[in-house]
């Protein structure tokens, strides 16, 4: 079977009057639809996508208040699936794999349990899983909870000189200083946009902080125990979950679901081992679905 879709190109979904973009990482391949974690965006699969591209056609979608997609909000998960089953009808895409981290894998997982057949196997990177607020959880990313982690947010610096300016204050202090130098020069480079006196983050720091806010009201046991395809979950061994009773937590909110720890990463697994999300990517999903 041939899955060569044509020109390379890069576009916008509409969907309800919200634009959200799509990078278009090329490849002949089937298709591979990669899904960024909150306050980032498409650029962050850079690296992986010049090797899943060899295998796969890569695209990787901006969601909606992040990149280059509208500024709005809406971020109830339910929601955010509902804008990837846009961009995957309009793309024409059927049978895709899929990978997601941290919100994106999230949202993704709830894809699939909305819209049955349209992803074949997810590899969920460090997903957050929200339980509602009366229902004891582990913090998200080592944060007391989802409105403290909009609180930091909102104090966020949100403008800089320069790219190199924002490099240089990022690199040594945490969570960059785990990045590879590649990853937090395409965030510091991609992930903003020109502005009076130099640059600003896409993804403004009250919007982000808002979907944290939504977050705090969610609860995705239900739709994870929708999912009936095949789903791998990588952890961070310093990662939200911290590497503890992974493959029962995962087996159970995922009925064909499967984990690993990931030595030596935190949370932020793709910016800082690309080549081990990579590894994983491949042989997931090179395997049987039976």
């Amino acid at each position: 079977m041939s899955y060569k879709r044509g020109n390379v190109g890069d576009t916008w979904v509409e969907r309800e009057g919200v634009r959200l973009f799509v990078k278009d990482y090329g490849g002949d391949g089937p298709p591979l639809v990669m899904l960024h974690s909150t306050g980032f965006g498409h650029w962050m699969w850079e690296p992986h996508a010049r090797e899943l591209s060899k295998r796969f056609r890569v695209y990787a979608p901006d969601q909606r208040g992040h990149g280059d997609s509208d500024k709005v909000q809406g971020f109830a998960f339910d929601n955010l699936a509902m804008d990837m089953q846009a961009v995957f009808e309009a793309l024409g895409l059927r049978e895709t794999f899929a990978i997601g981290h941290s919100a994106g894998g999230t949202t993704l997982a709830t894809h699939a349990a909305l819209f049955p057949w349209y992803i074949r196997r997810l590899l969920m990177v460090e997903p957050v899983t929200p339980f509602g607020r009366d229902v004891a959880q582990p913090p998200v990313a080592g944060i007391p909870s989802p409105n403290a982690m909009a609180e930091r947010t909102r104090r966020r610096r949100a403008s800089f000189g320069s790219a190199a300016e924002m490099f240089e204050s990022f690199r040594g202090r945490p969570p960059f200083d785990t990045w590879t130098e590649e990853s937090l020069r395409l965030y510091c480079e991609q992930g903003t946009r020109p502005a009076e006196g130099g640059i600003e983050l896409k993804c403004p720091p009250d919007l982000e902080a808002r979907f944290y806010e939504a977050v705090a009201d969610s609860d995705v046991s239900t739709r994870f125990a929708q999912v009936q395809i095949p789903v791998r979950v990588l952890w961070g061994e310093s990662g939200h979950r911290g590497g503890v009773g992974l493959g029962g937590t995962t087996g159970t909110l995922v009925p064909r679901g499967e984990a690993r720890t990931v030595p030596a990463t935190t949370h932020f697994i793709p910016m800082e081992k690309p080549e081990v999300v990579i590894a994983e990517a491949l042989d997931f999903f090179g395997k049987d679905d039976g």
